[in-house]
Parts: structure tokens; C-alpha cells; sequence
């Protein structure tokens, strides 16, 4: 669960609020693998928690706007990791 919260709402922080949102959405695609690495060492988790990174990307390209999913909620992890 963390580790989605934690790429969920690091997506949605890279995704604008009005304009070029489908843009951002296929930067952010072509740019899953890079950003999946940035999610793993800004939050501190293990490489094999990751999701495959193709995989990921076949299930967000089911959402049209990236601005649906939450923000990360720092309470809430410091909380899923005690």
C-alpha cells in the first residue's frame, strides 16, 4: 500500500492542474522506469517492492487524467512505517 500511495501522489504532484495535462501524461509514461527510481529512494523502499515498470504503465494508461489520484499524505507513511 505504501508504495502506491507513494508513486500515486508522486504522480499527481507532476501533473498539471489545467493545461498540458496530456502532455505531462505521456512524459510521465515514457518516464515511468526514472520515476519509479526517484519514488524508491526519495521514500526509502526496497528495490523489490517496486512494481514492474511496464506493467505500471499498462494500468495508468486505463486513467486519462493523473490528477484524480491522492496526495501523499506524509502522516499517513510515517504511520504505515511504524
Amino acid at each position: 500500500v505504501k508504495v502506491h500511495i507513494c508513486i500515486l501522489g508522486t504522480i499527481r504532484n507532476m501533473t498539471p492542474r489545467f493545461f498540458g495535462k496530456k502532455r505531462s501524461r505521456e512524459q510521465i509514461l515514457a518516464e515511468l522506469d526514472v520515476i519509479l527510481d526517484n519514488v524508491r529512494v526519495e521514500f526509502n523502499l526496497s528495490k523489490g517492492d517496486m512494481p514492474d515498470a511496464k506493467e505500471f504503465a499498462a494500468n495508468l494508461k486505463k486513467f486519462h487524467d493523473f490528477s484524480v489520484f491522492p496526495l501523499i499524505n506524509r502522516s499517513l507513511i510515517k504511520k504505515l512505517d511504524s
